[in-house]
């Protein structure tokens, strides 16, 4: 079995280097991508910007107080999305196994692919099991123009996934120079061809597991390439802070600040039966982690156990209305996703979050698995509608995600027609109150044109012959919109 080549892609301070990159009198200034209101909040800080301690969902207020010549930029969310999409169609086309963790970052696996790519690399051969640890190459691979060492969240998937680390694995292998020559221009090749597709930056990290490459596109931010080798990671990571490692939030932090621990070095030497019972069976994966052992598969798509979509808003939000039309946008994409995957769900999750950043989630089994957007719309809707009576204040962010999913069955013919019909938008009934027509699917303005150009057609008849002169059958009974 080939050992893994595992990457992660990051695009640096991707909604700001959009905005800089449209318009070349931001290119060099501090920028905000944001709402520009006092309740607005920071949803992107350029580089520039961040010298100053701005950063990501920082209020607006107070990143003004630290930048005041900052320049706040209204967000394009369409566009940040166009421009996602190109990056990761350049990222498929070096390897087809890719995981997607937001907008602008995805892990994605070389292990099979690599051979393609690299001139004699040795599948079975790449990682030197028996490589004396004296005749290996120092430290790791980097190229940089610059190295920002945040405290970041080093891979945010589900505990599922992270609970593959208790499983038993073989030591990594180590990697000899040659192979380590082959990843660092394969990392620079996906480099410049997403330079060439979108003119943005892109920061990159290659190593044995989804841990250490995160870990090394964060630490080489911005712009850089770093390959850590599977021998070095214990060596790299010791004087690094606790905040690195998954997991390990600004509480967690603080406590094993009161117990005199600030690196992985010290965390290590605490001991890990000292350790589980200030903890718990968390510190376990702190601690496997803390040895860059990481054995979480990147997951593909077709993998998902959810499907959601959420959004930060650049200004915080209380007006009814406007939340329920953008629930409502919401769940027609990801119900569209779902039937476009062949999938059902059984139950629906609404993410709230407000003004102070507390988060709270509500859920909703169904009835039965479906895809119909006006069953999930209307699961969705009665959450919030729940929500908004209990007046817990304006949302900076509100997701929907699509939970249990379940393969589809063969429908009959008239239950697809059905279903067909009901995939644009929920029908103006009782339950639903009509929709914005601003938040119709494609399918459904398609149709309504086509309506009324048969409309006019057969008015234009009637006034020139006679309204007896064409018969009109059912389908075209009834007002028109």
């Amino acid at each position: 079995m080939p050992p893994r080549v595992i990457a992660h892609v990051d695009m640096d301070a991707f909604f700001a280097s959009v905005e800089q990159r449209d318009n070349p009198a931001l290119r060099g200034q501090p920028v905000l991508v944001g709402g520009g209101s006092k309740r607005g909040v920071v949803a992107a800080a350029s580089y520039e910007a961040r010298k100053f301690g701005c950063r990501s969902a920082m209020p607006t207020a107070q990143a003004l107080r630290l930048c005041p010549q900052a320049i706040i930029v209204k967000g394009r969310h369409g566009k940040y999305a166009e421009v996602s999409k190109q990056v990761f169609e350049v990222v498929r086309s070096f390897t087809p196994d890719v995981q997607p963790i937001s907008i602008d970052e995805a892990f994605f696996d070389l292990t099979n692919v690599m051979h393609l790519h690299a001139k004699g690399w040795d599948r079975e051969r790449a990682w030197e099991q028996d490589e004396p640890r004296a005749q290996t190459p120092s430290l790791s691979e980097t190229s940089s123009e610059g190295s920002d060492r945040r405290s970041a969240d080093v891979g945010r998937d589900t505990r599922s996934e992270r609970s593959e680390t208790k499983q038993t694995h073989p030591p990594a292998p180590s990697l000899g120079e040659g192979e380590l020559s082959a990843l660092r221009s394969l990392g620079l090749a996906m480099k410049q061809r997403i330079r060439d597709a979108v003119d943005l930056p892109a920061s990159i990290g290659i190593s044995g597991n989804k841990f250490l490459a995160k870990l090394c596109s964060d630490l080489s931010k911005p712009d850089g390439l770093k390959i850590l080798r599977p021998q070095d990671a214990e060596r790299e990571l010791l004087p690094l802070p606790v905040g690195v490692i998954f997991g390990v939030g600004p509480k967690a932090q603080e406590r094993l600040r009161q117990l005199g621990i600030r690196t992985i070095a010290e965390l290590l030497a605490f001991g890990e039966d000292r350790l589980v019972s200030r903890f718990g069976e968390h510190a376990r994966e702190w601690l496997q982690l803390a040895r860059g052992e990481d054995h979480r598969p990147v997951r593909l798509s077709r993998e998902q156990k959810s499907i959601g979509k959420e959004r930060t808003f650049f200004d915080n939000i209380d007006d009814p209305e406007e939340l329920r039309a953008l629930l409502l946008s919401f769940v027609e994409d990801v119900s569209r996703s779902l039937r476009e995957d062949g999938l059902k769900a059984k139950g629906v999750t609404l993410k709230l979050r407000l003004a102070d950043f507390s988060t709270f989630t509500r859920s909703r089994a169904l009835a039965e698995a479906t895809d119909s957007t006006k069953e999930l719309w209307a699961a969705a809707w009665s959450l919030l509608q729940a929500w908004i009576q209990q007046r817990k204040g304006a949302l900076r962010l509100l997701g929907v995600s699509l939970h249990g999913l379940t393969s589809q069955t063969q429908m009959g013919l008239f239950e697809a027609r059905e279903e067909r019909e009901d995939a644009s938008i929920p029908k103006r009934s009782a339950g639903t109150d009509g929709e914005p027509d601003a938040v119709r699917s494609e399918l459904d303005a398609q149709a309504t044109k086509k309506r009324r150009n048969i409309d006019a057609a057969a008015d234009a008849i009637a006034k020139k012959f006679g309204k007896d002169a064409i018969r009109r059958g059912g389908a075209m009974d009834g007002p028109r919109s």
